[in-house]
């Protein structure tokens, strides 16, 4: 169940959105607000997984409020519903999932809840795959089984195509999370983000070959591969290995 507050100055919109919002089963609208100021108070107090804000308001527009919100650091989903396009830049600067443009139909607004429904459980999904890595684990895919590596096991980590692989001496194992996810959790000392589409573990790094422009290929033990570090990540490998 998605729990939403609703927040607008227009009566009309807010009843339009009740509207469309309780013909879905899983959301339950906990509020809905023609005063930023009370909303923000509800918001606080009640911490809901989505926040439909309107931008231009008195008293504090929804720009204001959604940095309150930021200041949270909940996990609120925040989606700005104006009638005005030009503040989509500083919406999405501020981490706002979406951006809808009155008169807003049904359709626009349940797109909006199922993406947010598949960011939910994206989440869901890498905090409980975050509990492997405390134990020094990862669940792979390899022929339709899950199987869990040692990541000490793991040479290096990369994409193939949109996929991303776990690689070890001999293998290659899908895995659910994305790069920049593996980079949070991770341990920085052991496992270095070196290029856009690879993160190495350094305890298996054979050679470091300096190339041009400060950037660096490695090169791995027992395998022939070589991988480029590039110059934004270059920094980070001389701080991590001190030369």
């Amino acid at each position: 169940m998605l729990r939403v507050i609703l927040v607008d100055d227009e009566k009309l919109s807010l009843e339009q959105l009740e509207y469309i919002l309780h013909k879905d089963s899983q959301i339950e609208i906990i509020g809905s607000y023609t005063c930023s100021l009370e909303a923000l108070k509800q918001i606080q107090a009640n911490e809901p997984d989505i926040v439909m804000l309107d931008i231009e308001m008195p008293q504090k527009s929804g720009i204001e409020v959604a940095r309150k919100i930021l200041d949270m650091q909940k996990d609120i989903f925040i989606v700005f519903i104006t009638a005005y396009d030009e503040y989509a830049i500083e919406a999405f600067e501020l981490e706002a999932v979406d951006y809808i443009v009155k008169p807003f139909s049904e359709k626009r607004v349940n797109k909006t809840i199922n993406l947010i429904q598949k960011r939910m459980n994206d989440i869901h999904t890498f905090k409980q795959q975050k509990k492997f890595f405390e134990h020094n684990k990862i669940p792979v895919w390899k022929n339709n089984t899950i199987r869990l590596l040692d990541l000490n096991q793991i040479y290096y980590f990369t994409v193939d195509g949109k996929k991303a692989m776990a690689c070890t001496k001999n293998e290659s194992y899908l895995i659910n999370e994305t790069l920049g996810q593996l980079e949070e959790c991770l341990k920085k000392e052991v496992f270095l983000r070196c290029y856009k589409s690879f993160i190495v573990n350094i305890e298996h790094i054979d050679k470091i070959i300096p190339m041009f422009n400060q950037t660096y290929i490695i090169k791995l033990q027992d395998l022939a591969i070589e991988i480029p570090v590039s110059r934004h990540y270059s920094k980070q490998l001389k701080e991590l290995l001190n030369f």
